[in-house]
């Protein structure tokens, strides 16, 4: 009966991160059309390379595990909603760690804004050179929309840059397109191995 399950479990599973790599490569041909990001935008991200295999797989594994677990097929469903939007938004944010974010030092953000890079983190440098998280209160005049208005926040910034201080830019280059593919990809791959464990065990239980 284990054996049985497992082999099972391997060949489904097997099926569905190959549906997985068949929409990634339907992606990859259409996506030049639009223009899109591949790296900064996550929800493109996701769609390419070995993550939908990954995922997909993964998604398969949650759902036949908390189905031979709770045997109940709302309660199951309900659990697979949950933990894949726990684990988006993990991986999303444990990304930022996978490598050492770069550091540009730019009077015009937008010249690394503008490419195919994944945003980590922004600051200002001062006149004196130091880092800091926000420029200090009158430093220059900032209407109240600055944040909202373009235009009020583009003079602002401008006030600032005339003034010496510069933007700094953590981010994370397209270079590590691949890298943070397989880490991700690395996780996803262990969590639906263990829940193949769980998935065995639960039904070897029940019989």
């Amino acid at each position: 009966m284990r054996r049985w399950l497992a082999v099972k479990l391997v060949v489904l599973g097997g099926l569905v991160a190959l549906g997985g790599l068949a929409m990634s490569a339907m992606v990859s041909v259409w996506r030049p059309r639009f223009r899109t990001d591949t790296f900064g935008n996550v929800g493109i991200f996701n769609m390419l390379g070995v993550e939908p295999a990954a995922w997909w797989l993964f998604a398969f594994m949650l759902g036949t595990a908390a189905g031979a677990v709770l045997r109940r097929t709302l309660a199951a469903m309900a659990v697979v909603v949950g933990v894949l939007a726990v684990m988006t938004f993990g991986l999303f944010t444990l990304s930022d760690h996978y490598a050492t974010p770069s550091r540009v030092v730019t009077a015009d953000q937008t010249t690394v804004t503008s490419q195919d890079v994944r945003l980590v983190e922004h600051a200002w440098l001062d006149p004196a050179g130091r880092e800091i998280a926000e420029t200090p209160p009158g430093a220059c005049p900032r209407g109240v929309d600055a944040g909202r208005n373009d235009s009020a926040r583009t003079a602002y910034e401008e006030c600032l840059i005339g003034k010496g201080y510069r933007h700094v830019v953590y981010f994370h280059g397209h270079d590590r397109f691949w890298r943070f593919q397989l880490i991700d990809a690395a996780i996803l791959l262990a969590g639906a191995a263990g829940l193949g464990l769980v998935t065995v065990r639960a039904v070897r239980r029940a019989s």
